[in-house]
């Protein structure tokens, strides 16, 4: 019996030992998570404008002769930062005008186009 704790003991202080060694996971607030970039680079710029404390938000992106994949990527991005950072999920419902891929977009006074969601998953 005093072999099987011990053994016990033993085992959880290496696994505790070992957690230090193991590669950070960044979580909702944490600098990390603020210093992730995509894989690849996203091939236009966006900007996302928000009041941290709502849900609703904004992305405006410069695309002008853009595919819609490269795109939607370009959106996305800086969208499921924002709720990943402030709200704890990367669910986003996106202002749609029908169905679910068929994003809203409208125009920015400078030309950007405007992208607006919601985070929502809590």
């Amino acid at each position: 019996m005093r072999a099987g704790r011990l053994a016990i003991m033993a085992m959880a202080g290496a696994v505790t030992a070992s957690c230090g060694s193991l590669p950070s996971i960044p979580y909702p607030g944490s600098d990390r998570l603020l210093r992730m970039v995509p894989e690849r680079q996203l091939p236009f710029a966006a900007e996302i404008a928000a009041d941290r404390a709502q849900p609703e938000f904004q992305v405006l992106v410069d695309a002008r002769g853009a595919g819609l994949p490269q795109l939607r990527e370009s959106v996305r991005h800086p969208a499921t930062m924002h709720c990943i950072r402030y709200f704890g999920t990367s669910d986003i419902d996106w202002t749609t005008v029908g169905g679910p891929d068929d994003w809203s977009v409208g125009q920015a006074p400078d030309g950007r186009l405007v992208f607006s969601g919601r985070c929502t998953g809590r």
